[in-house]
């Protein structure tokens, strides 16, 4: 009983972190790209061109 507890609550906590990093990480992506496209795109592109 107490090994699918610990189970359990380990699975319970892990789903949870995993889905607050897939929010975190989906959040950060759009704002970065929404930021991306609202800045001139060809100032980015030549940047991105130059330092490549």
């Amino acid at each position: 009983m107490h090994i699918y507890i610990h189970t359990y609550i380990h699975t319970y906590i892990h789903t949870c972190i995993y889905t607050y990093i897939h929010t975190y990480i989906h959040t950060y992506i759009h704002t970065y790209i929404h930021t991306y496209i609202q800045h001139t795109h060809t100032q980015s592109f030549v940047y991105i061109h130059a330092h490549t």
